[in-house]
């Protein structure tokens, strides 16, 4: 199985057990403060939410970038504000903002 099937497996099971994926966010999370004392703390509460914002694992889960739920968010085929389609990331992590001038 490649990387891409891998990643498509784990978003399902998290998909599919939103509880648990929030435990082991939690537990990373809370691992990293005690190991560091703490001195990276917004840090790690920072990439908790991301984590469950991408993943939706519990309590805290916002919307998902690209599902047309968050604010100025874009659903796949419309159209961005600029009415032109959104550019793709190379890596495939979804749309990206145009450049600025």
């Amino acid at each position: 199985m490649d990387l891409k099937g891998l990643v498509n497996k784990a978003k399902d099971y998290a998909r599919r057990n939103p509880d648990k994926v929030g435990k082991v966010i939690d537990r990373a999370g809370n691992l990293v403060d005690r190991r560091t004392g703490r001195k990276y703390e917004r840090h790690v509460d920072s990439a908790q939410q991301k984590a469950r914002d991408l993943l939706g694992g519990g309590p805290g889960t916002g919307p998902r970038p690209g599902d047309g739920s968050a604010p100025g968010s874009v659903r796949p085929g419309e159209a961005g504000p600029d009415g032109q389609p959104p550019r793709q990331d190379p890596h495939g992590r979804g749309p990206q903002e145009p450049p600025r001038p």
